[in-house]
C-alpha cells in the first residue's frame, strides 16, 4: 500500500492495540491524530479536520457510537472505520445506519487493516460519499 496525503485520527483505549496499530498507521498517512477516548476524540476531530477516523467503540467517557454520531451532525462525509471487539449484529447496523465505511471485529490483522484504508482511499478518490451500503 502507498503511502497517502491523508490525515487520519485514531481512538483506541486499549494501550498495546494503541501501540500496534499506530506504527501501522503512521506508515499509511502524513499525519497520525491519537486519542483514548470519544471525548478526546472529538475534540481531536473539531481541531484538526482529518481526513479518516478509526474508532474502537467501547471507550471510557465518550463511547465510539456516540462519537460517530457527534461527528455525523457536523459531516456525513467523514470515511470511519470501526474496530471493536462487539461483534452483535446489533452494533454493526447501528454503525451501518450511521454511514461507518467498515466495520471490523477484533482480533486485526495488519492486513486486514490495510485493506479497509485501501477501500476507503478508492472511494476518496473516485469522490464517492455513500458507504452505507459497504459495511
Amino acid at each position: 500500500m502507498q503511502n497517502n496525503d491523508h490525515k487520519i485520527l485514531y481512538v483506541e483505549d486499549d494501550e498495546l492495540t494503541l501501540t500496534l496499530f499506530s506504527m501501522i498507521l503512521q506508515e499509511v498517512c502524513t499525519k497520525l491524530f491519537i486519542a483514548k477516548n470519544g471525548q478526546d476524540a472529538y475534540t481531536y476531530y473539531c481541531q484538526n479536520n482529518p481526513d479518516i477516523v478509526i474508532t474502537d467503540l467501547g471507550m471510557p467517557k465518550v463511547n465510539g457510537m456516540e462519537f460517530i454520531k457527534n461527528i455525523r451532525k457536523i459531516n456525513q462525509h467523514t470515511p470511519i472505520i470501526v474496530i471493536s471487539g462487539f461483534s452483535d449484529e446489533e452494533k454493526r447496523l447501528q454503525a451501518q445506519h450511521l454511514g461507518v465505511c467498515d466495520y471490523i471485529v477484533k482480533p486485526v490483522s495488519r492486513e486486514r487493516l490495510k485493506q479497509s484504508l485501501q477501500k476507503v482511499y478508492m472511494h476518496m478518490q473516485n469522490k464517492s460519499t455513500a458507504y452505507k451500503d459497504t459495511v
